[in-house]
């Protein structure tokens, strides 16, 4: 029976809890929309890691900026202009498809189509090959007989 109240307890002070400080949906939204860009950015800190896995002091210090951003009322895409107009291109994690970018993205399709065509001749390229044979002898129906008989021969033996 005491358990049995100390669960109803718990449970009334978990509601209690809960009407008390109601989830904020705009911290929410923010701490979504900040995780978002810090996939999409790349450490300045630390070279070839974004922004989210970077252990650098300051990479936390940048962080903690965009949030502040965020919260004052920034868009995301204005917190990447704002970035890429401190660091240039190269804070984000896939560049942008105009100039260089065109480049870069060009490329990666040059790439795949490459590969997808070298994969493609290299697979038919086996079609066509005969199939591989051991070098099985080829047994006369004689030779059979003849093996037969001897082995007739050693089981009497």
């Amino acid at each position: 029976m005491a358990t049995l109240v100390r669960l109803i307890v718990f449970v009334a002070a978990l509601n209690l809890q809960a009407q008390a400080a109601p989830a904020d949906s705009v911290d929410i939204q923010i701490g979504v929309q900040a995780r978002q860009l810090f996939n999409t950015i790349m450490s300045p800190y630390c070279p070839g890691s974004l922004l989210s896995g970077c252990p650098s002091s300051q990479a936390a210090v940048l962080r903690d900026s965009i949030r502040a951003r965020l919260q004052r009322g920034q868009s995301p895409d204005e917190v990447r202009q704002a970035l890429v107009a401190i660091y240039g291109n190269e804070i984000l994690a896939s560049p942008p498809f105009e100039g260089l970018g065109t480049l870069t993205w060009m490329g990666v399709a040059v790439i795949f189509l490459g590969g997808f065509a070298a994969a493609a001749g290299w697979m038919r390229h086996r079609r066509r090959e005969p199939a591989a044979t051991a070098d099985i002898p080829r047994v006369e129906p004689g030779d059979l007989q003849r093996l037969q008989r001897e082995l007739d021969e050693q089981d009497r033996n």
